[in-house]
Parts: structure tokens; C-alpha cells; sequence
């Protein structure tokens, strides 16, 4: 509930890009937590999020 009453506040470039690192700090706790690794699939998407990370922090 919080979030969605937070977003009122914030422009929708930044909500954007903070919902989209949810599954960035999902990776890395269950690395730290659960001793989980990524796949060669989770290192492309890692990628293409990094990508779209890096053209719109540009802007």
C-alpha cells in the first residue's frame, strides 16, 4: 500500500526504473541467502536490464 501511494509522489520514469530492480535485489538475496546462482538466461536478462538501466540514467 505503501508503494502505490508513494507513486502519486515520484515521476514515471523513476517508478519505473525502481519497480524494474525489484528482481535485480531478488538475484542478490537469494545469492547472499540462498546460495542460488543465474543461469546463462538470468546473465542475458541481466543484460538487457543493465542496458535499459544504463539509456534511460542518460537521459
Amino acid at each position: 500500500m505503501a508503494q502505490t501511494y508513494a507513486q502519486k509522489f515520484v515521476s514515471v520514469t523513476h517508478t519505473g526504473l525502481i519497480l524494474s530492480l525489484e528482481p535485480v535485489f531478488s538475484a542478490i538475496f537469494a545469492f547472499i541467502f540462498l546460495g542460488e546462482k543465474l543461469s546463462i538466461r538470468g546473465y542475458i536478462g541481466a543484460a538487457i536490464l543493465l542496458s535499459v538501466l544504463i539509456v534511460e540514467l542518460k537521459k
